[in-house]
């Protein structure tokens, strides 16, 4: 924890590294505050894309994002134990069924649900080298894999906007606890999109050092936009670095998502892909925003009858805020820049609300909606946390940041159980049913039989979840 500042004694915090950022470039694209009044398009770029924190790379720093990422992946396990023995919906009926029984790559520029989904048939593509039987473990694998990757990438990329390392590993641990996954979004690939359109936001923000970082971000940027329409929300962050001057590998990972992005609309528009959704209005939008994303952070239910842990969070997050703007600017050296955390909160922030309400008058009020802006929320919240210490290092700031922290974990421990039919057992929610199957082992093992008694070339069902779901092996494949 922080240590609290002492009188004619400097703050000492172990989890906070002096920032040291330095403007090198001619055209100003460090953090810094020069440029006058006029130079504010100026300031807002140097202020979202800062020049790396001292340190930033480190064996140390990659310590701890290892960690995170890790654990990440065993509060995803924790919550879902049993994705490795089940596929969920799209995953088996579609795209892993697709996988085995079409085998070529055209598979990866079909439109489904009036979108493509590069991510998830690369997933299906994987598990289709493998045994049958093993499926489900290979895209279970490959999702914490992504998961844990993402929520390392998030710890130290947010180095540069967040000083404590505690509030930034809570950040990075928040795409795996959040109480809003817990419906259809956590540990499947049908909808990892919700957490690739974070992670993409997180990788405009990196410059890395070297040509093979930039063609890395590039490409990861590229199969996000291909995988979710969502990443459309990112354009303005990708058209905003490519302003950024004098700074390596400037170019090419924003050309990614926009290349990914132009192949989602105008593909769209050339196959007229559809999606059959029940879009809200205006009104069912904001109460929905305000009741699933604000006021619980996607948990939709209160701690008790009376009090709901979002109205606390409201509170704190108002006076946090208040802290963050109006308070004096932090002293140089003592934690992140006022500007650069200013920009970071008005930018999550403005996600969050162009995302939440956006989508819900499009594409209708379903709770996986509310992953990307309870994400984009969560970040407002830690950098303001983060800068509040900063210009108010003693029970004024602890205060209000205490509560914040307390009630999201309290918003994720009490939030709604989960649905009979998704029966997540975990430390989340541990009064929830427990999960009942199908198992797909079992399922192999019960085709396997009956394909002894079908004719030569049949193919048998193998039941997925929800129930309306199955897989239609070949029995030749099940052979395997």
């Amino acid at each position: 924890m922080v240590a609290m500042e002492r009188a004619g004694e400097p703050d000492v915090d172990a989890s906070r590294e002096p920032r040291q950022r330095v403007d090198t470039s001619a055209g100003g694209t460090g953090s810094g505050t020069g440029g006058g009044p006029r130079d504010w398009p100026g300031l807002v770029l140097r202020s979202l894309f800062p020049e790396p924190a001292a340190g930033d790379g480190t064996g140390r720093e990659a310590m701890w994002a290892v960690g995170t990422g890790l654990a990440a992946a065993a509060i995803t396990v924790a919550r879902v134990p049993f994705i490795f023995d089940s596929f969920w919906a799209e995953d088996g009926g579609l795209f892993y069924q697709e996988a085995l029984t079409r085998k070529r790559p055209g598979v990866f520029v079909e439109w489904y649900a009036g979108y493509l989904q590069a991510v998830p048939r690369l997933i299906a593509a994987i598990a289709a080298a493998f045994p049958v039987r093993d499926a489900a473990a290979v895209f279970a694998v490959c999702v914490l894999a992504i998961v844990a990757a993402g929520a390392a990438f998030v710890e130290i990329r947010s180095a540069d906007y967040i000083s404590r390392r505690w509030l930034r590993i809570g950040l990075g641990l928040s795409v795996a606890f959040l109480p809003v996954l817990r419906e259809e979004v956590i540990g499947n690939a049908a909808n990892i999109q919700f957490l690739l359109v974070f992670f993409g936001f997180w990788l405009l923000l990196w410059f890395p050092r070297r040509r093979v970082g930039a063609v890395a971000a590039a490409v990861a940027l590229l199969l996000i936009s291909l995988s979710t329409l969502l990443a459309v929300f990112l354009v303005p962050v990708a058209l905003a670095r490519l302003l950024v001057r004098h700074r390596r590998g400037t170019w090419l990972p924003p050309l990614g998502l926009l290349a990914g992005v132009a192949v989602q609309f105008g593909g769209r528009a050339i196959v007229h892909a559809t999606r059959p959704v029940q879009p809200a209005d205006v009104a069912t939008a904001l109460d929905w925003f305000k009741a699933r994303i604000v006021t619980n952070l996607g948990s939709g239910e209160s701690v008790s009858s009376t009090i709901h842990v979002g109205l606390v969070v409201l509170a704190a997050l108002a006076v946090v805020m208040v802290g963050a703007f109006v308070g004096r600017p932090a002293q140089p050296g003592a934690g992140t820049p006022t500007p650069v955390a200013r920009t970071m909160i008005v930018v999550s922030l403005a996600l969050c609300l162009l995302t939440g309400l956006a989508v819900a008058t499009t594409s209708g009020i379903a709770l996986r909606y509310a992953v990307v802006p309870a994400l984009f929320l969560v970040t407002a919240l830690a950098v303001a946390c983060d800068h509040t210490l900063d210009v108010r290092p003693n029970w004024m700031g602890w205060i209000p940041v205490g509560i914040v922290v307390a009630a999201i974990v309290a918003a994720a421990y009490t939030g709604r159980q989960a649905s009979p039919w998704r029966g997540e057992a975990s430390i989340v929610s541990p009064t929830s049913q427990a999960w009942a199957g199908p198992w797909w082992s079992h399922g192999v093992d019960a085709a396997r039989v009956q394909c002894q008694t079908t004719p030569v070339g049949a193919a048998v069902s193998i039941k997925s979840f929800p129930d309306l779901w199955v897989v239609t092996v070949p029995c030749a494949v099940l052979e395997r």
